[in-house]
Formats: C-alpha cells, sequence, structure tokens
C-alpha cells in the first residue's frame, strides 16, 4: 500500500519506483478529495518496477496492490 498526498491546486504526476523483491503487476488508486469519498478507481499497471501515479488537486490517493 502507498499513500500519496498532494496539498497543491494542481494534478501531478508521480514515479515510483520499486526496489528489492518482486513489484505487484497492478494497483488500485483509492482516492479522497473535495469531490471524492474513498472512490475506487481503474487498476493502474505498474511497468517494470515503475508505478506513475497520477494525484488529483488537493487529494489523498491510496494505491493498493493487487
Amino acid at each position: 500500500m502507498i499513500v500519496a498526498i498532494n496539498e497543491t491546486t494542481e494534478a501531478q504526476s508521480i514515479p515510483i519506483t520499486f526496489a528489492g523483491g518482486t513489484a505487484p503487476t497492478t494497483m488500485t488508486p483509492i482516492v479522497t478529495s473535495a469531490g471524492k469519498n474513498w472512490d475506487e478507481g481503474t487498476p493502474v499497471a505498474v511497468a517494470g518496477p515503475v508505478l506513475t501515479m497520477d494525484l488529483e488537486a488537493m487529494s489523498v490517493t491510496t494505491f493498493v496492490s493487487q
């Protein structure tokens, strides 16, 4: 599980690299923001050891591995 907080007023795209062990194949974002309350999104593929997280403005996103 990864929890990411975007405190800015603009969406952000952040790469996260997994090191050591086996990276998951997908991770599901769960978003809490001004308009969402623990909304589950579409699973995101992990390309190699890298997960590119798209974070909405002013949000908390929890990525849960599958």
